[in-house]
């Protein structure tokens, strides 16, 4: 499940993750897709967000990623690696 901020818990997240960046993680503003979920995740699959900062990994090797979600654009999203995929450019230059 991921950990949804809004609000005053918006504030301490970014304080602790944004523009960090985990060794091996994507970049700060890598644009992503939701490719995977739990049950209890508000986030459905295929929404599309941007990347705020990184941390890990954790023992299991897995990276979390603070996301911005389009959908969401006044809360953040802690996530983990496995449920998401970077979008990449086209030659029209959209995602």
């Amino acid at each position: 499940m991921a950990i949804q901020l809004c609000s005053e818990d918006s504030k301490r997240a970014l304080r602790l993750a944004l523009g960090k960046q985990a060794p091996g993680a994507y970049p700060v503003g890598t644009r992503v897709e939701k490719t995977w979920e739990e049950e209890g995740d508000l986030t459905p699959l295929g929404t599309k967000g941007v990347v705020l900062g990184s941390a890990g990994p954790a023992p299991n090797g897995m990276l979390a990623y603070l996301v911005q979600w389009d959908t969401m654009p006044d809360c953040f999203v802690f996530v983990i690696s496995a449920k998401i995929k970077e979008l990449k450019w086209t030659t029209s230059g959209s995602v």
